[in-house]
């Protein structure tokens, strides 16, 4: 299984800049992450970011995880997608190395295909540009690459099951 795992980019970055300081509670959305039972209903977009990337991980514990952060034409600077990318970076670690072993950076997969020059650990979607942009069409490309990559991709389907699936 190929998991894609999106989310909202000024929202992260958001939070991210209020974590620091911050004591977390369930009225203080910007505290740090804290267990999703602690506060029901109320997660951050961190909080529910980092919900998904446990579910994945706790439900497979093989096969690429690509995280694609959308509306990235809100944030501009390449500082604060840094900022988001390196923050995100500690808190998975602290989930075990497996899971950065599972994730697909932008470039590592399909270097030719735009945001290859970046180190993120996400996609950076611009909302604005629909196909035409680099964050979609390396997405794509990473996608189409690790597909190729997947041992379930290559495996041969009966005809039979084809033909059901055509009905």
């Amino acid at each position: 299984s190929i998991i894609v795992i999106f989310a909202k980019l000024p929202e992260l970055l958001s939070e991210m800049r209020q974590r620091s300081g911050a004591v977390a509670s369930c009225e203080n959305r910007s505290a740090p992450p804290s267990p999703p039972s602690a506060c029901p209903g109320n997660l951050s977009p961190l909080q529910e970011l980092l919900v998904w990337v446990d579910a994945a991980t706790s439900t497979t514990t093989e096969g690429p995880i690509l995280l694609a952060f959308t509306h990235a034409d809100e944030v501009a600077e390449e500082a604060d997608r840094a900022f988001v990318s390196q923050g995100l970076d500690e808190m998975l670690q602290l989930r075990g190395a497996g899971l950065l072993r599972r994730l697909v950076r932008p470039g590592a997969a399909a270097p030719d295909q735009g945001q290859g020059s970046n180190n993120y650990l996400y996609f950076a979607i611009n909302n604005t540009q629909s196909l035409a942009d680099s964050g979609v069409q390396a997405l794509r490309a990473s996608l189409q690459h690790t597909a190729e990559q997947t041992t379930s991709v290559r495996q041969l389907v009966p005809l039979s099951l084809r033909l059901l699936q055509d009905v």
